[in-house]
């Protein structure tokens, strides 16, 4: 059975063109970003270590410069893989590489994970992915170029698309 190593996850929040976002960090990396909402923002929050107080900040950075510019910045927040299974580590780590502006499909994906004919395995790695935008799984689209499905709705799909350069067609 996989075990997620019990390390304390520390919140912030980062007001950006889109919404606040809520950004989890531990001391190896992000572990999650959630999507704007009605967030209740805290006024004291758990004291986190430099190091994770940096997570935050490099995360919170990455976030207003995503959402205000067609490019990502150079510098990404590290990612705490730890709460992912190898198996949606491998998928997630070869998405990454997928450069901003362009969209792979479901199976285009699996094959260059090394999972031929795993497209469905790759949207449900990609459905439990707890760090969008930072791990890009807007920018997988069916085959036949639909935008297919995105946890967050299909909404923020179009508008990272756009956001990056891709021409989505409606």
């Amino acid at each position: 059975m996989f075990e997620v190593p019990q390390q304390p996850v520390f919140f912030d929040f980062v007001k950006t063109p889109f919404g606040v976002f809520r950004i989890g960090a531990t001391q190896t990396g992000v572990a999650s970003i959630d999507f704007p909402r009605r967030w209740r923002v805290p006024k004291f929050r758990d004291k986190a270590t430099r190091q994770v107080r940096g997570i935050l900040k490099r995360t919170k950075d990455y976030l207003k410069y995503f959402s205000s510019r067609k490019s990502s910045p150079r510098n990404e927040p590290q990612i705490d893989w730890h709460f992912f299974t190898s198996f949606e580590e491998r998928i997630l780590r070869t998405l990454k590489k997928v450069p901003s502006g362009s969209v792979i499909s479901y199976s285009a994906l699996a094959k260059r994970a090394g999972i031929p004919r795993g497209a469905r395995a790759v949207g449900n790695a990609l459905n439990r992915n707890p760090i969008p935008i930072l791990i890009p799984c807007h920018r997988v689209i069916r085959k036949n170029q639909d935008l297919g499905g995105y946890r967050m709705g299909h909404h923020w799909k179009q508008k990272l698309l756009k956001l990056e350069g891709f021409e989505v067609k409606v």
